[in-house]
């Protein structure tokens, strides 16, 4: 493996550095930041050996990342990360070995061909306010994808990929709740999806995610399920401030609860809820009466209480607030079947 990063040694130019890896024959390189004038060197060496690429805060362009999967006959491994100049990723070849590809925080990107026979996992992350999404035209080997993106709703990039629902293991999506999310109610059912997560952010403590139940009623076999639920600092506020408001919520969630399918799950063993509110937010206490009530053979309830140490201290919760949040979801945990673990974290 060779790896140059920012805090690389400057007695040694960079150019020679490459020169070196390709010297050596190196099957894995790591590029990132501080190192823009390797473009050009780059181009010119030969890296016949090379499996594992990633390229990361670098001043590349779509030639050199075109250059790698053409010219690299045996790349597996292909990683492009807060790439500013990147506009279109293109996959594509009868003949590709790549099996890993992941595209992230790219904020000029257009668009990702992907034409991968032999391609395994996909992560895609759009940061950019001019993509137009993927083309996704050839991947039967694809079982793994995760999706993000800062556009009006994941269902554009979510669809994209549509053509290989009935193959996927592994889903994980990221969500903007601030801006519109559109679940079609109709699509390929994910007839092997196993395991799926669902990171929903800047979401507020009035808002409720039992929109998402299509994509589970679409999973039949699905094993596992992990939610995250992102607050703004705001709702987390009014959450704590504003818990007597909470036979309001609760209304709400009824009535939210009337209107939606209740399709029985056969196969889901275990959620698990990452930074669960609970007592003040119908945002996850109403999907998680969803998941007990519809989920036939629930084996395990992982809850892990939200603390929001991770952003200021001054907005940690108080021991108070966990105790309520605690007791709550004690109070779910009593409508479990008799078989289902509840664990607290």
């Amino acid at each position: 493996m060779f790896r140059m990063n920012r805090h690389y040694s400057t007695s040694v130019p960079a150019t020679k550095c490459i020169e070196f890896a390709a010297r050596k024959r190196v099957q894995r390189l790591e590029i990132e930041g501080g190192h823009n004038s390797l473009l050009k060197k780059l181009l010119e060496s030969p890296f016949k050996s090379l499996r594992h690429l990633s390229l990361k805060n670098i001043a590349v362009n779509d030639e050199l990342v075109g250059h790698f999967l053409s010219h690299c006959e045996v790349l597996e491994h292909l990683c492009v990360c807060c790439i500013e100049n990147l506009y279109a990723v293109k996959a594509v070849g009868s003949s590709l070995r790549l099996k890993f590809l992941q595209v992230s925080n790219c904020r000029q990107l257009v668009r990702v061909d992907i034409f991968a026979p032999n391609l395994v996992e996909f992560v895609y992350d759009s940061r950019s306010v001019y993509t137009r999404g993927i083309v996704l035209k050839h991947a039967p080997s694809l079982v793994k994808v995760s999706l993000a993106e800062n556009d009006e709703s994941i269902t554009r990039a979510f669809l994209s990929v549509s053509s290989c629902f009935s193959c996927l293991h592994t889903l994980s999506l990221r969500m903007n709740f601030d801006l519109q999310i559109n679940m079609p109610q109709e699509f390929p059912e994910l007839t092997c999806l196993k395991d799926l997560s669902l990171e929903v952010c800047n979401a507020n403590c009035g808002q409720s995610l039992l929109s998402l139940t299509p994509l589970l009623e679409r999973s039949p076999s699905l094993h596992r399920l992990t939610l995250q639920v992102c607050i703004s600092i705001h709702s987390f506020i009014c959450i704590a401030e504003m818990r007597w408001k909470w036979n309001y919520y609760k209304k709400q969630s009824w009535r939210d609860m009337q209107k939606i399918n209740r399709c029985p799950h056969h196969c889901l063993k275990e959620v698990k809820f990452c930074g669960f509110l609970g007592f003040g937010s119908i945002i996850d206490t109403d999907f998680a009466m969803y998941l007990i009530e519809c989920a036939m053979v629930l084996e395990k309830l992982i809850v892990e209480l939200e603390t929001r140490r991770e952003i200021l201290p001054e907005f940690k919760a108080t021991d108070n607030m966990l105790e309520a949040t605690r007791e709550h979801v004690l109070q779910l945990g009593t409508q479990l079947p008799p078989r289902a673990e509840l664990i607290i974290i």
